[in-house]
């Protein structure tokens, strides 16, 4: 019986151990696909971003037909550096040379990625196929991606052909963008921290027999190291826990076979479970990345609808206003119509302008907006500003005054930005204030050594949550008075995203039937720079 008893404890302790090591397989298999399909996904992050700087007319101007180091700067350089940590990002000729070069957001000589060149040539081949072959001018030619060694380590390496979005032929398809995303402790932390590998790092010497690992491999085959990791092992910590009481319970071993067996199939039944969580969420993120893409494109068209679509009739029904008004073709016969011809072009200015703020602010959220900086002079512009709105003024026998402007010198700035600003604000304050009310425009150094423009009014006023609200796009604060002004709701809003472009700031101090002042402030080194230009 003794000899039974043993006998069925040790098939038992064998059956355990082979569950353990089938759960501890599966936990294996499941970890290495899903750390294969998380290494896919940020793949295709770097080349999705490697898509959106190459498909992109902007970079066929400003990287290859007229190179621009200042939109480089702004939009390759050290943006994609802080924003998305790419390493690097260089541009290659149709000869496969490098003609740009960024390393860490900042400009480099072509030769100082010339290193890499050759690991990179089956995805320079690649990308010149793609964009050769059929693509749709929604999405653009496919990028090529891959890994290789950079610094030392491993990265992911994204290749996009630099094409017109109109899908229109050059020589610009020659040309290539390169961009590098290290694989460095950082993103494998977030990886590790996001799903749970434990001890996930990277080794040259690749993986052992009894590594759980993937292997790296550059885009022309050769080995560069893998990624290893330490996976859960559910069955190991089951028989750590089991054993002392098959050792010490043997006599009812047979009782207990049961209960282990239905223990174990929950296991792996919680297993299975959690796969296909793993798995209905991969769907998700895809779902949600597909959904992306449209929104984007539907962006995109409703941008090239705006701009082709209203921009030129508009232009063209305020020309022939202009040419009806000043009786260029002859006399007009009935002297009203002269004044509908005023209408007509100052309503078509009106919804021109509309149609240019919803055009900055979508240029602003899709941060493709770059400023076109030279010396600007602060207290001139202020001055130009206010007499361009003084028949305003006069029509609300509004008071518009400019007080103290000591200390407002120039800035560095792109002067169409700043114009807009104080239009924008001057405008606002216009529409906000009653007939007879007061304006005014003063402007000096701040406390903190920066320039500060001020406009003030003794307009309605706002409350707390009324002053959250002004600074939504298109929310105008409901009042008797507002509902009668025209305008968008987009002036605040525009005016704030501007300024911060500068790196400077708006703030807002308002009070309910007191009158409104906003405060635009720009940084001294604005001011060092130009006066530097001067210098």
């Amino acid at each position: 019986m003794v000899a039974l008893l043993l006998l069925g404890a040790a098939a038992i302790l064998a059956v355990t151990q082979m569950a353990a090591r089938s759960q501890d397989r599966l936990a294996v298999t499941q970890s290495q696909a899903t750390f294969s399909a998380v290494l896919m996904a940020r793949q295709h992050e770097v080349a999705s971003l490697a898509r959106d700087y190459s498909f992109w007319s902007d970079a066929v101007e400003n990287l290859v037909t007229q190179p621009s180091t200042e939109w480089a700067d702004a939009n390759i350089g050290e943006y994609l550096s802080t924003s998305f940590h790419i390493a690097a990002a260089f541009v290659v000729d149709g000869a496969n040379q490098p003609t740009i070069a960024y390393v860490e957001g900042q400009a480099q000589p072509p030769q100082s990625v010339a290193s890499v060149l050759p690991a990179l040539q089956p995805l320079f081949d690649a990308a010149h196929a793609a964009v050769r072959s059929q693509w749709s001018q929604d999405t653009g030619p496919d990028p090529a991606f891959g890994f290789l060694i950079w610094e030392k380590g491993p990265a992911i390496a994204a290749v996009g052909a630099i094409a017109r979005q109109d899908g229109e032929p050059g020589p610009e398809w020659d040309h290539l963008l390169v961009l590098v995303r290290p694989l460095d402790a950082g993103l494998l932390n977030d990886i590790a921290s996001a799903y749970g590998f434990d001890e996930l790092h990277w080794q040259t010497d690749g993986a052992g027999p009894a590594d759980t690992a993937i292997a790296l491999h550059e885009p022309g085959g050769a080995p560069i190291g893998a990624v290893v990791w330490e996976p859960e092992r559910p069955g190991r910590a089951l028989m750590r826990q089991m054993l002392p009481a098959i050792v010490g319970a043997f006599l009812v071993m047979l009782a207990l076979s049961g209960g282990i067996i239905v223990f174990l199939e929950r296991n792996r039944a919680v297993m299975l479970r959690h796969r296909a969580l793993i798995e209905e969420q991969n769907l998700a993120l895809q779902q949600q990345k597909e959904r992306a893409e449209q929104l984007s494109r539907a962006k995109s068209d409703f941008l090239s609808i705006i701009s082709h679509e209203l921009r030129t009739p508009l232009n063209a029904i305020i020309g022939f206003a202009d040419l009806i008004r000043s009786e260029v073709r002859g006399p007009v016969g009935v002297p009203a119509y002269r004044d509908y011809a005023t209408d007509i072009r100052n309503s078509g200015q009106q919804l021109l302008a509309l149609i240019s703020d919803i055009l900055d602010l979508s240029r602003i959220e899709a941060g493709k907006l770059s400023l076109h900086e030279e010396r600007v002079n602060l207290r001139k512009m202020a001055e130009s500003c206010l007499n361009l709105l003084r028949p305003q003024f006069d029509q609300k026998r509004l008071t518009a005054t400019i007080g103290s402007l000591e200390g407002l010198g120039c800035v560095l700035a792109d002067e169409r930005l700043v114009r807009q600003m104080l239009l924008n604000l001057l405008s606002n304050a216009i529409k906000f204030t009653p007939e007879r009310g007061r304006i005014a425009v003063e402007g000096g150094r701040a406390a903190d050594g920066g320039i500060e423009i001020r406009v003030s009014d003794t307009g309605i006023g706002m409350t707390e949550a009324e002053l959250k609200l002004a600074l939504e796009p298109f929310v105008q604060v409901e009042t008797n008075l507002a509902r009668r002004a025209e305008g968008s709701g987009l002036g605040l809003s525009i005016t704030k995203r501007f300024i911060e472009l500068h790196g400077g700031r708006m703030t807002l101090e308002s009070r309910k039937d007191v009158g409104t002042k906003v405060t635009l402030w720009f940084p001294p080194e604005r001011e060092r720079e130009a006066d530097r230009m001067v210098g």
